[in-house]
């Protein structure tokens, strides 16, 4: 039998396991009102990558940034014509 520690959940559900992946927030980045990009080495030494997206401001009345990734590579794209004046976004990434 395998030694570790699991947690669970009210319904009796595993929250977490020893084999568990807890995510690892490794940074942030602010976009500004351009477009641009921004390298993290660490985001491809392994993991899943993750990213989470905050404009500030109204998002409704707001033209926030498109969000991408590829490799150790976020990207933020601003799209003409959309209403609204372009938001400046935080973005949050890391691995599991």
């Amino acid at each position: 039998m395998p030694i570790g520690i699991e947690t669970y959940g009210p319904n009796g559900a595993v929250l977490t396991a020893y084999t568990s992946k807890i995510a690892r927030q490794l940074g942030r980045v602010s976009t500004g009102t351009s477009s641009g990009s921004y390298t993290d080495a660490r985001l491809a030494a392994g993991g899943v990558p993750w990213l989470a997206t905050m404009p500030q401001g109204i998002p409704a009345d707001q033209n926030a940034p498109f969000v991408s990734l590829n490799g150790a590579t976020i990207s933020w794209q601003f799209l003409d014509g959309f209403p609204g004046t372009r938001a400046t976004a935080t973005i949050i990434y890391g691995v599991r």
